[in-house]
């Protein structure tokens, strides 16, 4: 009984401690055309960015995200720079995905910050091969794996994957992710949580890390913001 309360007190200091203070944000610009969902990300030198940095992990990552938004989609595009390249799951929703050099993103779309993993929470995990592992909350708090999102996206790599021999440079994921998945009418100043994540796999087993520091990763009330300005660009 002692060891149960001591664990509570433990897990209530950790989420208030969490969501006391204030949440890092990431701008998402407005673009009237969209962009071109290529994996080119030529289009998205001018806007607002994040770094991840994979040290902490004991990855040598380094990880550049953008967003934008147009009327009929949020956008969002990782930069990864990695040396060693490797994917083996090439279906939708292998249980084994997350064990790939990839990139994943959780968007709380009502941004409460609970702890509740809701129907208004959705994450996906998109890997090198370009196959994704995705799913949505339910009202119990629990996952719902036979969620299928509709979201488009194009990996681009700069390397050889899984071929170890060599030194490769990294690879981007570009990503639009359709309002009416997220359920809500994008105008400025709409703030959705949001974090953000990096998976390495350099033969060392599983190297994640994240935007702001979650534990588990499902865990909205330590998401980020992510705020929309209607600052156009063309």
């Amino acid at each position: 009984m002692k060891g149960f309360l001591f664990t509570l007190i433990c897990l209530t200091f950790l989420f208030v401690s969490m969501t006391d203070k204030n949440p890092q944000q990431l701008i998402s610009v407005y673009k009237a055309t969209g962009v071109k969902v290529d994996g080119m990300l030529n289009e998205w030198d001018e806007m607002d960015s994040i770094i991840l940095d994979g040290a902490r992990a004991g990855s040598e990552n380094r990880v550049k995200i953008r967003s934008c938004w147009d009327m009929e989609m949020l956008y969002l595009s990782f930069d990864v720079k990695d040396h060693d390249l490797r994917a083996y799951q090439d279906s939708t929703d292998h249980p084994k995905l997350f064990l790939d050099d990839m990139v994943e993103f959780l968007i709380d779309t009502n941004n409460d910050k609970d702890s509740c993993w809701g129907p208004d929470d959705l994450v996906y995990h998109i890997n090198l091969a370009g196959a994704k592992k995705d799913d949505r909350g339910l009202v119990d708090c629990k996952t719902d794996p036979s969620w299928n999102g509709e979201a488009i996206f194009k990996v681009k790599t700069d390397g050889t994957v899984n071929d170890t021999l060599d030194v490769d440079r990294g690879y981007t994921v570009e990503i639009g992710i359709p309002w009416n998945e997220i359920g809500k009418s994008p105008k400025s100043g709409l703030i959705l949580g949001i974090n953000f994540a990096n998976g390495d796999n350099d033969g060392k087993g599983r190297q994640l890390f994240d935007w702001t520091g979650a534990w588990p990763l499902r865990s909205p009330y330590a998401f980020g913001n992510l705020v929309l300005n209607k600052n156009s660009m063309k």
